[in-house]
This record gives structure tokens, sequence and C-alpha cells, in this order.
């Protein structure tokens, strides 16, 4: 992977794959309407805009931070780049996020086998991961692995980390809804949104996380975003740094997922307005991590401290 770029190399390297799209709602449920532009102003700000317990942002400064961003979105001002050591001190977790899933590898079945776990302690050990119940959690069939195919390993770890890191708000998000609340496939969503923010995939989630990306708060929130996954590295061999960075990574997901539930439960919706959540989710997290200098910050900030 050159220093200079970090999106995920193209054909024949192994442990790559050419990622399908996750997709629950169709293409035509993006294009903007009333409806959406209504919801989409309730479950914004609000979300973001509340007094950190830190002291470090009040609602006033959130409010004076989100209009100098939406001025110089408008205005012809170039946002900050990553300088060439962030991009080489990033490459390696690049490499280790591009991971493809394989049932054949003892460590993602195992991974596989934990989470199976989390939403059944009383039945933890199965022979068989290929289970229709795994629809009951919002996969979208009986073998997961088709889901994982554009997060990656990096997915079903995140998942993990959140079960293990959040249990409360873990089980309260997944628990079935009569909305049909696409639990793991919104997760995984949030992998490949904050992938996409970072420049490791090409890939998309169900809408086009990248159409935004030349403008001032995406690169702002990419050099915030870098910060955050860099803190606590360097001094240490490359493999503690990208454990270091896919933790903070973790923080950092879980941050974007509780955004996304609070934007899923802001906007009222169902299946099919699935693309529209993540809009306003992808904007939300932006807007937060652009103002957010550590990981507690930012967990304060969406309300998992």
């Amino acid at each position: 992977m050159s220093s200079m770029q970090l999106r995920q190399r193209k054909g024949g390297e192994q442990n790559t794959k050419n990622y399908n799209t996750l997709s629950v709602a169709t293409e035509e449920d993006t294009n903007p309407s009333s409806r959406t532009n209504n919801a989409s102003s309730s479950a914004s700000s609000p979300l973001i805009a509340k007094e950190s317990k830190t002291g470090t942002c009040t609602p006033m400064q959130s409010w004076l931070d989100s209009i100098f961003l939406r001025i110089c979105s408008l205005l012809p001002i170039s946002g900050p780049e990553l300088t060439n050591e962030e991009l080489c001190v990033l490459s390696p977790f690049g490499e280790h996020a591009s991971r493809s899933f394989d049932h054949d590898t003892p460590e993602h079945a195992l991974a596989l086998k934990e989470l199976w776990a989390v939403w059944n302690p009383s039945n933890p050990d199965i022979d068989e991961v290929v289970r229709e119940e795994w629809t009951n959690y919002g996969f979208q069939n009986s073998d997961p692995a088709s889901d994982f195919r554009a997060a990656g390993i990096l997915g079903l770890h995140n998942l993990l980390f959140f079960a293990n890191t959040f249990p409360d708000q873990f089980h309260a998000f997944s628990k079935e809804r009569p909305t049909g609340y696409p639990f793991a496939i919104a997760g995984l969503n949030v992998t490949m949104t904050l992938l996409a923010m970072l420049h490791i995939t090409d890939q998309k989630t169900c809408f086009s996380t990248t159409q935004d990306d030349k403008g001032y708060i995406a690169k702002k929130a990419r050099k915030m975003l870098v910060g955050l996954l860099l803190q606590g590295v360097g001094g240490h061999d490359q493999v503690t740094d990208v454990r270091t960075m896919e933790r903070n990574f973790h923080y950092v997901y879980c941050s974007g997922f509780a955004l996304l539930d609070k934007n899923w439960t802001a906007m009222k919706a169902g299946p099919m307005q699935f693309n529209e959540v993540l809009k306003v989710t992808r904007k939300n997290l932006e807007e937060v991590i652009t103002r957010c200098k550590t990981i507690d910050q930012l967990t304060t900030m969406v309300g998992l401290q």
C-alpha cells in the first residue's frame, strides 16, 4: 500500500475481494423527499449538541461549531490533509482492516461463535454456524459470512467489541423491534462508513459514502478521525501499534452505532428508510468527530459514557 494512499488495493492480492455493497433498501429510496428532509433536520444536531460530562462542549459551543463547519463547507476552502507521516503510520492498519472474513480460518470461525454466544448464553456451543436464527439479529440470511463480505473480519470484531464493552447498549440496540431494525447490517454499515471516511476502502455502504469526501467537513473529519486512531500509537512495534489503532477504531465504531440508533428512533424509520438514516448518521458522525480530540470526549458526547 502506498504511503500516500490508503485505498484498498485491487486485483489479485491475497486476502482481498471485490466486495459487494451491503444493502437493505433500494437505490431509489435514497432520493430526497419532504419527509426525508424534515426527518433529517429533526434528527441532526439535537443528538450531538449535548453538554459533555467533562465540560468540554456546551450546547452553545456545539451550535457555534456546527455553524462554523457549515460556513466552511460553503466556501472554497480546502480542508486539512493528512501528513505523509500520518499516512505511513496508518498504512499497516489499512492492511489489517482490509482482511476478508473466512469460515475456514479458525480465528474467524471462533469469533463468529463468540457472537452467537452473546445472543444465546443458554445455548452458547454450536457446531454448525449456518443457522436460520441469525436473521433474528439483523443478518440477511442463515450464513452471516455473506454479510461480512464487505466489512470483512473487522466488522465482526466491531460487533464483538461493542457487545463486550457496552453490553447494555448492545442488547438494547439489538432487541427485536416492530419496525424491523436490521441490527447486524446497521453495524456492518457503520464499519464500512468509517473505512470509507479513512479512504481505506473504495466500497460504499447503502449510500454513496465518498460523494462529499473532498469537502471541508469531510476532510476535517478524516484528519480528526486519524488523530483519534493514533492515540497511544508510537514507541512500540508495528503489531502493538496496529492493535492500538484497532481498539481506538472500535470505540469510534461504537459511537457511530450509538448515533445511528438514535437517528433510527428519532426518524421513526423502517427498513425502507435505512439509507436515509445512514446519510444523517454520517453527517452527525463527521460533525461530532471534528469536535473531539480524545476517545473519551467522543464516547461521552454520544452518550456511551
